[in-house]
């Protein structure tokens, strides 16, 4: 079994055991994605860390909310690159 079909699987699983189905946790992420914040990059990072869970790494979903903190890391105020710290 590749990792992806044992992610899936594990995510499949899971939500069987649940009241959800896949597609309703999916339409929820878009939900909660649409309602945060355009600069709230602590609310996007909290967001992606629970997607990772639920879906695959190169789901749309995960990369839509790495694109927003990309826009968000070096150009807003509070995120500008001088003021990042660095980390090893």
């Amino acid at each position: 079994m590749t990792r992806s079909n044992f992610a899936f699987s594990y995510a499949h699983a899971t939500l069987a055991n649940n009241t959800h189905s896949f597609p309703v946790k999916v339409k929820k992420f878009e939900t909660e994605i649409d309602a945060v914040e355009a600069n709230d990059a602590p609310e996007f990072e909290r967001l992606l860390r629970r997607m990772r869970y639920f879906l695959h790494p190169n789901h749309y979903w995960i990369l839509d909310v790495k694109r927003r903190l990309i826009d968000i890391y070096g150009n807003k105020p509070e995120y500008e690159l001088y003021k990042l710290p660095l980390v090893r």
